[in-house]
């Protein structure tokens, strides 16, 4: 469908994409994202349970960036073109089709992200 052209084309131009899932088949999931060019997928694609929050492997991607952008020099900042990220905190897009996820106190508490529901409807 047209729109998951487009969140493929967002998802496939960052270097630092990596997808938090549900999903059983991951395996799968590397795979489709390999054959769409991005690098290192296995180490991106993440499984969450049932019940458990995607809040803790956002914030371990985000305190593994941090810690690579120390480590060459960089703030976090440095990669925002308007400067609206003057606090040195890591900004991400969480992007699901579940409004449920978006609202989990625990994602909606972390700082710097941005937060999107994705649907697949085209009114």
């Amino acid at each position: 469908a047209e729109h998951d052209k487009h969140l493929m084309s967002i998802a496939t131009s960052h270097a630092n994409t990596h997808v938090v899932t549900r999903n059983r088949h991951v395996a799968d999931i590397v795979l489709f994202l390999e054959h769409l060019g991005v690098r290192d997928a296995q180490k991106k694609v993440h499984h969450v349970g049932k019940g458990a929050s995607k809040a803790g492997v956002i914030l371990g991607v985000l305190g593994e960036f941090s810690v690579s952008q120390k480590r060459n020099g960089k703030k976090n900042d440095d990669n925002d073109d308007n400067g609206a990220n003057d606090t040195n905190t890591p900004s991400a897009l969480f992007v699901d089709d579940s409004i449920a996820e978006l609202l989990d106190e625990q994602v909606a508490a972390i700082p710097g992200l941005t937060r999107v529901l994705f649907s697949r409807v085209v009114a």
